[in-house]
């Protein structure tokens, strides 16, 4: 076991040295990956809530089922940076320090300041952690994990001091954890089972305030959240929609002042009940009382945070039918491959011996739980948050392990403490083989990180779905498009009409239209490799990483043109790799490129040889 003397600044500056390498290490990333597909779409989200007239109480109604705290925080921080986009990618890595320093606190007090340092230095060296602390708004997940973690440690220290300082933080957590992503709501189940369950922890409880909040007060409170929650029903009813499906329509025939009412009225509520706790805030709510209005605090919360939730009805009403809909039948077909990703995540995407030390800090956990009450609140947190993975969500994501990484990072180095106390040499050897294997693989893969674990799998089918992939093992985001396009726009010239394999339509869109190259989308059928001089191939548009195999030979390529004809008929120009040699982009031109007409379209055969002295290959 690590030991460390007692009321030092010694463990702090070692935590401050921590967030520094972490802070070294993904800083210089943010400029170097390409927008990928959702920052693209939820970059344009946060850049509506500018629009005139009312941008900032509506703003754009694109992909409406995500809930809108990543987006909306990140465009009031846009002035971080000149390019909103990296501005977004600072707000996520300071999200990322936000939740070392909440797995720190969290471990000092429900196990040691050593397993908080281990914790943090886990965290801080995994590329899977970097490679999406990374990235900007919903795609990486860093808002609800950040969240997530400071959720852990304010409802254990509610469990332990049931005052309404700790009901007030714990309600505004939760209820910025559902703003934040909508699969917040296992967590919500979690952190109310959490709190029911008998206090008992490694240390002592402190006594119990002399004041009590009292059940009049309570009930006071709680019918004030209720208010603020009929306030917003009852300001959608008189928008006078004659079904749910009509409600945005009608709601947005109001006026500015109407909406602006509306949203004021449940936020004055949400701030009375605020003003009310923080000036008892010393007082003891009671058994029922915290999970009640940690709950109901947590509703409005999300409701006035950020303000779209209450005036944009489009983000509510989608969410309800993703809740509500039969539509997405439960497969376990579907529940096993989730699984057999989420496992290989946490075992691969972290470094090999670190990832069997992950694994191995659960397993070690669920068998430790019932003498060590310290793990029931994590281990409550993993396990209905992996099954509401499985089980409900209709796809899966290689960060959807994300909010669970800090938690999976205190068990195992609660589990390193515990071989250091009885098998100090041994473990040792362990600690210092996954620092050096997790080295190799940053350093291997570094900035694109999001590619670790290749090395291990290649390109294959596993569990159900291919090994590379945007919703893969190795992760293959939009990375690379942002890149050609800036080339093509510098080396195609205006006019030119370029066929594209990439499922990124709106990254494209934006940044070559305006200088007058003209984008068609390859997988629609009008479209044809035999009208255009040009191709762009993104290996998102090459790689089947859905469900099922359509090649019989177990290939986990696709092509929607001929393969052969294109390197008869074309030559790269442009190619853009990663490592393990793995291209991500190419651009193919014509090797006897037609002339054009005013509109791009071929008019005819042109002179033989033209690709070449036109356009040399770039390695």
């Amino acid at each position: 076991m690590i030991h460390m003397p007692r009321n030092t600044a010694l463990p702090y500056v070692l935590l401050t040295a921590i967030i520094l390498l972490y802070t070294v290490l993904i800083v210089p990333m943010i400029p170097q990956i390409g927008i990928s597909f959702d920052e693209q779409t939820d970059l344009t989200i946060a850049q509506s809530y500018d629009a005139a007239p009312q941008g900032w109480l509506r703003g754009s109604d694109l992909d409406a089922t995500n809930v809108r705290l990543p987006m909306y925080s990140s465009w009031l921080l846009f002035n971080l940076s000149d390019n909103p986009l990296h501005a977004a990618r600072l707000v996520g890595c300071l999200l990322g320090i936000l939740t070392l320093v909440a797995v720190f606190l969290y471990c000092r007090r429900e196990f040691s300041i050593q397993t908080g340092l281990i914790a943090c230095l886990i965290m801080a060296i995994s590329p899977y952690f970097l490679s999406f602390s990374r990235v900007a708004f919903t795609e990486g997940d860093i808002f609800i994990t950040c969240l997530a973690s400071w959720l852990l440690y304010l409802v254990t220290a509610l469990k332990r001091e049931q005052t309404l300082k700790w009901v007030l933080a714990c309600g505004l957590c939760l209820g910025l954890v559902l703003s934040a992503k909508a699969s917040g709501a296992a967590l919500v189940v979690a952190a109310t089972l959490s709190l029911l369950l008998p206090t008992a922890g490694r240390l002592p409880l402190p006594p119990a305030p002399v004041a009590k909040f009292g059940l009049g007060r309570t009930v006071l409170c709680l019918g004030l959240l209720s208010l603020g929650l009929l306030v917003v029903a009852g300001g959608y009813y008189l928008a006078g929609p004659a079904d749910l499906e009509e409600l945005p329509a009608a709601y947005q025939g109001l006026s500015k002042a109407a909406v602006l009412g509306h949203y004021l009225c449940a936020l004055g509520l949400w701030l009375l009940v605020l003003l009310l706790l923080g000036l008892k805030r010393k007082h003891r709510a009671g058994y029922l009382g915290s999970p009640l209005l940690v709950l109901a605090l947590a509703a409005v919360t999300f409701l006035v945070l950020p303000p779209v939730h209450i005036t944009n009805p489009t983000i509510l009403t989608s969410l309800a039918a993703i809740f509500t809909s039969s539509n997405d039948a439960f497969s376990w077909a579907f529940a096993g491959e989730a699984a057999v990703l989420h496992f290989l995540v946490l075992l691969l995407k972290s470094g090999l011996i670190m990832g069997i030390g992950l694994c191995l800090g659960i397993v070690a956990a669920l068998c430790q739980w019932q003498r060590r009450p310290a793990l029931r609140t994590p281990l409550i947190f993993f396990l209905l948050y992996l099954a509401f993975l499985i089980l409900k969500m209709v796809h899966a994501q290689t960060y959807f392990m994300m909010p669970l990484f800090p938690v999976a990072a205190i068990l195992l180095a609660d589990l390193v403490q515990n071989l250091l106390g009885r098998y100090r040499r041994t473990a040792w050897i362990l600690i210092a083989a996954a620092l050096v294997t997790t080295t190799i693989d940053l350093v291997r893969t570094y900035p694109y990180t999001h590619l670790n674990g290749y090395q291990w799998l290649g390109a294959r089918y596993l569990g159900g779905r291919s090994t590379i992939g945007y919703r893969s093992v190795a992760q293959t985001p939009s990375d690379g498009l942002e890149q050609a396009c800036r080339w093509m726009r510098e080396n195609i010239p205006p006019g030119e009409r370029i066929l594209h394999f990439t499922h990124a339509d709106h990254i494209l869109r934006p940044r070559m239209e305006h200088r007058g190259l003209i984008n068609l989308n390859g997988f629609h059928p009008a479209y044809t490799m035999e009208e255009v001089n040009y191709l762009m191939i993104h290996i998102n548009g090459t790689i089947n990483d859905g469900r099922g195999r359509d090649n019989p030979e177990g290939s986990i390529y696709r092509y929607y043109y001929d393969p052969e004809k294109l390197e008869q008929e074309f030559v790269k120009i442009y190619s853009l790799k990663r490592p393990f040699n793995i291209e991500v982009v190419s651009v193919w031109y014509r090797k006897h490129p037609y002339p054009l007409g005013r509109s791009g379209k071929i008019i005819g055969p042109a002179a033989e040889g033209a690709a070449q002295r036109r356009h040399p290959v770039v390695p």
